[in-house]
């Protein structure tokens, strides 16, 4: 459950925040300021080190506060 919980909790702001920055991109796009590849690829990895920091915050917490048996990097 705790591990569902922190899933959730990270996937759906990176999910809703494409359609706002639509209009953005489009724009940028049109005037090639650069290409889709190099828009998703920037796009996932500042993603890829937001949600490792946050799954490290929240699975810290976790850990700590369930007092799990198991060692911390199986949860994480």
């Amino acid at each position: 459950m705790a591990l569902l919980a922190n899933v959730f909790a990270v996937a759906l702001p990176s999910l809703t925040s494409f359609p706002e920055e639509r209009p953005v991109f489009l724009r940028e796009y049109s005037t090639n300021h650069y290409s889709v590849l190099a828009y998703f690829a920037s796009r996932l990895t500042i993603e890829l080190l937001v949600t490792a920091m946050q799954v490290t915050v929240s699975t810290i917490i976790t850990y700590f506060m369930v007092g799990f048996a198991m060692e911390y990097w199986i949860l994480w």
